[in-house]
């Protein structure tokens, strides 16, 4: 038994979500309820089975057959004989025999309907293709995930990336949050417009971070230092709000809301006023959950003491 306990132990350290304490399997610091640990088979990231049960991280999907369950690519998608499942909740109307995926997109189809977080009544099964995911058309259509986009020009339409695109008259803002949002740039310059990822873009008079104009950004100069900092000549932005007195010149990401100038230590857009610049040092970053590492803290000293980001949240 201790023989196959650790083998068990040591296949479920290949998966980093996955790890068992005392004879528990736990995802993301959650246990695996009724779980039973000999027969217990990893099947990706957050996939397992047992002799009984197919589970989505810690939850049973019910009336899975462990048998036939498969993972399709590397997706929100499985099935098994009878069904097709997405996130571990069965698509009634689904056909598992004609179930397919377009690829590494949240698009599927089968015989009868094109899905996308439920059927797409709209869509041609026959004509459906993927554009940048989540842009997707058919043959009468255009589509952002879960809608078709019916106030765009068609002639003119194009998709920039996943999530802007544009026509002749309008620059369009695909909302990540919800897919059954596009947002109209009525101020956005088409003509100049550039793309500077899926949530910066800009054009020759400002610079945008998601549907919003950033006050006072310089297109020209703007840099993204991060996914959380970004910076121009003149200033230093958080999520695309200024942090006041920051110094563009000699700004640092330390960690990805942990930040330095020559002047000042920041958290997120915090000045830290009580830490002494000087004698600051950073120590480096460490998981606070011995079965997960979703959440991390930042470690840092001063003549005056040690810290850590979770005393500052």
């Amino acid at each position: 038994m201790k023989k196959i306990l650790l083998f068990i132990f040591i296949s479920l350290k290949l998966f980093s979500q996955y790890s068992i304490d005392n004879g528990i399997i736990y995802i993301y610091g959650r246990p695996v309820t009724g779980a039973d640990i000999n027969s217990f088979e990893i099947l990706s990231d957050s996939y397992a089975k047992d002799k009984s049960h197919v589970y989505n991280a810690d939850r049973i999907i019910k009336d899975a057959d462990p048998a036939s369950f498969i993972i399709l690519s590397d997706s929100a998608y499985t099935k098994d004989k009878t069904r097709v499942y997405r996130l571990g909740t069965a698509i009634k109307e689904a056909d598992p025999d004609s179930f397919e995926l377009f690829g590494d997109t949240d698009f599927s189809k089968d015989k009868n309907n094109v899905y996308y977080a439920g059927i797409l009544s709209a869509a041609d099964t026959e004509s459906f293709e993927i554009l940048n995911s989540p842009y997707a058309r058919d043959k009468n259509h255009f589509y952002f995930g879960n809608i078709f986009l019916n106030k765009i020009d068609t002639k003119s339409f194009k998709v920039l990336n996943s999530t802007f695109s544009k026509d002749k008259n309008h620059i369009y803002y695909g909302d990540y949050l919800n897919y059954g949002n596009i947002i109209i740039f009525n101020t956005a310059d088409v003509r100049s417009f550039k793309v500077l990822d899926d949530y910066y873009s800009k054009d020759k008079s400002n610079v945008y971070f998601y549907d919003s104009k950033i006050k006072s950004a310089d297109p020209k100069s703007f840099t993204i230092l991060s996914s959380s900092y970004s910076k121009d000549k003149n200033n230093v932005y958080y999520y695309g709000e200024k942090i006041t007195g920051a110094d563009s010149e000699t700004f640092e990401i330390l960690e990805e809301n942990l930040a330095a100038d020559r002047r000042n230590i920041y958290f997120k857009q915090t000045k830290l006023t009580d830490i002494d610049r000087k004698t600051f040092i950073f120590l480096g970053t460490k998981c606070i959950d011995k079965h997960t590492c979703a959440e991390k803290v930042s470690f840092f000293k001063d003549k005056n003491g040690e810290y850590n980001t979770s005393e500052l949240e």
